[in-house]
């Protein structure tokens, strides 16, 4: 039985052309999940807002925060109202560009926003109601290296909330930071960051359930890396990368999202051009075993999501409107496509 939040589910867009992507939505959506099934239904487009390609739900279900991905971005809040749909309640400036990520903290207090252009990450503090406060803007282009650009493409709070990983495309690390909610500030761990190999691209990146393992998904190199995690230092080391995309394959492709599912023996990564989503087991030491790659049944699947009981899987894309649902074979990690919805330019799923 799905348990996110009494059946409802949003699903972020592109509202209009941009140079990587066609945007036709009308706004992003609102949709319902059916408790028994899983299956998606729209119950609202919320319009009025431009590129609101990411998008997260505070845990408690009260709050909606959704990026506005723009030269300016910015990030809009809403109350959830299980009745009528969300409430704008307001908006906040990231004085940065190309806000393509936002996310929560562990204990719902705050939600960090990352800018693509600009190099910057926004740490707001939610205030009683869900509006947002900012507490701290993080600067992460290079002083000493001005020709590089730092390229932030989301931020990921550590399980136990201690610290915080920022995967950056721009100059192939990973940001490393202790959190201290007391002081509302991210402040870098001994470590400062994890280097990998140059033109990977970072993007996202996620921790094992119960494992101190993590896994960053490489937009640039298609790539999967496996990484030890020591949970008291907050320290990433490198322990395996493999390819995402087959031996054989010559066509482009680009890295997109990672997720593990909720059992932590099955891990995918979704991959845009080859089309599909890779699957691996994890073994006990935390490497991968590659099972085989996954076709998502749509072209440019920018983001999927893995129900919180592990039952589904669902996959936005982009290219082709439509998410699919999926049925997840927990023994094999094989999918089984049991439904779809048709939507304009989906590429974000919080459900």
């Amino acid at each position: 039985m799905l348990t996110n939040k009494p059946g409802l589910g949003y699903a972020g867009t592109y509202t209009r052309k941009e140079p990587h992507v066609k945007g036709e939505a009308p706004g992003f959506y609102e949709l319902t999940v059916d408790q028994n099934t899983g299956k998606l239904r729209i119950r609202n487009i919320v319009s009025g807002l431009i590129n609101p390609s990411y998008l997260t739900v505070s845990s408690d279900g009260r709050n909606l925060y959704v990026v506005e991905e723009l030269n300016d971005g910015r990030v809009v809040g809403f109350e959830i109202d299980q009745v009528s749909g969300p409430r704008k309640i307001g908006h906040w400036n990231t004085g940065s560009g190309a806000t393509c990520h936002i996310t929560s903290d562990q204990s719902d207090t705050y939600v960090a926003a990352s800018n693509y252009l600009g190099g910057f990450v926004n740490l707001f503090r939610r205030e009683v109601g869900g509006k947002l406060v900012e507490v701290q803007r993080i600067d992460l282009n290079p002083v000493e290296a001005k020709a590089l650009k730092s390229h932030p493409h989301s931020t990921v709070f550590s399980p136990d909330n201690r610290y915080v990983f920022v995967p950056d495309l721009g100059l192939d690390r990973i940001w490393c930071f202790s959190f201290n909610e007391l002081t509302s500030r991210f402040l870098p761990t001994e470590q400062v960051y994890l280097e990998v190999d140059t033109g990977s691209g970072p993007r996202h990146m996620t921790f094992h359930p119960k494992l101190p393992f993590a896994y960053l998904i490489n937009e640039m190199s298609s790539s999967l890396i496996a990484m030890d995690y020591e949970r008291e230092s907050g320290r990433l080391s490198i322990r395996q990368t493999v390819r995402t995309v087959p031996a054989d394959y010559g066509g482009r492709n680009d890295g997109a999202d990672v997720h593990v599912h909720p059992g932590g023996k099955l891990i995918y990564a979704s991959n845009r051009g080859h089309d599909s989503l890779y699957c691996a087991r994890i073994k006990e030491n935390g490497d991968l075993k590659t099972v085989g790659y996954l076709s998502t049944l749509g072209e440019e699947p920018r983001a999927f999501c893995i129900s919180k009981d592990g039952h589904f899987l669902y996959v936005a894309n982009q290219n082709t409107d439509n998410i699919v649902q999926f049925r997840i074979n927990t023994t094999t990690g094989e999918l089984e496509k049991i439904d779809e919805l048709e939507l304009l330019t989906p590429v974000c799923l919080s459900l």
